[in-house]
């Protein structure tokens, strides 16, 4: 893979980008959550999800990074993981929580509950070993949509397949940039796929 299509694809995959591309899918599929949802609301979750989950976490990073708290916006360094993890996992909740509070179908609170966990499932492994947050977010996007796949019923055959190939895509930039091993890769794939499938699922039974 060339180095260019490598950043490309690391950066469009970036695990902050996630929980939005999730929403953004979700009110695209022809469901009864598409039919009953008005388009502003849909506009105003998608909205909130954004600034809550990208927005003010790349903020935070930016200041932790101009404080010298950080060495590179990359997180690159395992050590200095430990607080931007602590954060996600903090503006992720938050996230959850604001959503739980309005009455909306379970499908969209569980897409949030499970990358929540999966955050903090990835602060506990990092402890111990790095782990690919990029295969994380990209591997939990897949796992959610298989499980809506199977709970609503749905023929997203396309979709699932597009999600497989990019989840590859990803693995391999990360390789090309020498982000991360082969082992780090896998962990991370596991973390986010298992998460994400056994909490939507969960909530859809």
């Amino acid at each position: 893979m060339p180095t260019r299509l490598a950043k490309f694809f690391s950066f469009i995959a970036h695990p902050m980008f996630m929980p939005t591309y999730s929403v953004v899918l979700l009110f695209g599929l022809n469901t009864y959550i598409n039919q009953t949802i008005p388009s502003k609301m849909q506009f105003m979750i998608t909205l909130l999800v954004f600034i809550n989950t990208c927005i003010l976490p790349i903020i935070f990073i930016l200041v932790m990074l101009k404080q010298k708290f950080l060495t590179s916006i990359y997180l690159e360094n395992q050590k200095e993981r430990i607080l931007p993890f602590v954060m996600a996992f903090f503006f992720f909740g938050f996230t959850y929580y604001l959503l739980k509070r309005v009455n909306l179908p379970q499908t969209i609170n569980s897409l949030m509950l499970g990358a929540t966990i999966a955050v903090l499932l990835s602060l506990g492994f990092n402890f111990y070993k790095k782990i690919s947050i990029h295969m994380v977010g990209i591997s939990g996007v897949f796992g959610a949509f298989y499980a809506i796949s199977l709970g609503f019923n749905l023929n997203i055959l396309t979709l699932l397949l597009m999600l497989v190939l990019l989840t590859g895509a990803v693995g391999s930039a990360r390789l090309k940039q020498k982000q991360h091993t082969p082992v780090e890769l896998l962990l991370g794939f596991f973390v986010g796929f298992i998460t994400e499938f056994v909490v939507v699922i969960y909530k859809l039974g």
